[in-house]
């Protein structure tokens, strides 16, 4: 038997396969079969690091320094991964 938690993710991902993907039109079922059965904290995880591993040498600095100069980070942006460095030096 899963637990509470595991279960609440299950549920929660096979609530965005029904209720985001097929109502946007992906009805592919090979893509919502994989959508439901990885988790999309691991998806990301594995995404954002061959982005940060093939773009930029497997630094997020010169990622957040791109972004930057493409004044592509809003206030909030900087405020955020401000907080983020603190909690990490402390």
């Amino acid at each position: 038997m899963s637990n509470p938690s595991t279960a609440t993710r299950d549920e929660a991902r096979q609530n965005m396969v029904d209720n985001q993907l097929r109502t946007s039109g992906v009805n592919d079922w090979r893509i919502l079969n994989l959508m439901g059965a990885i988790a999309r904290e691991d998806f990301v995880a594995d995404q954002s690091r061959r982005l940060i591993d093939e773009l930029f040498g497997g630094r997020a600095a010169p990622l957040v320094a791109h972004l930057a100069r493409r004044n592509a980070l809003a206030p909030e942006d900087v405020a955020e991964i401000e907080e983020l460095l603190k909690a990490i030096k402390s």
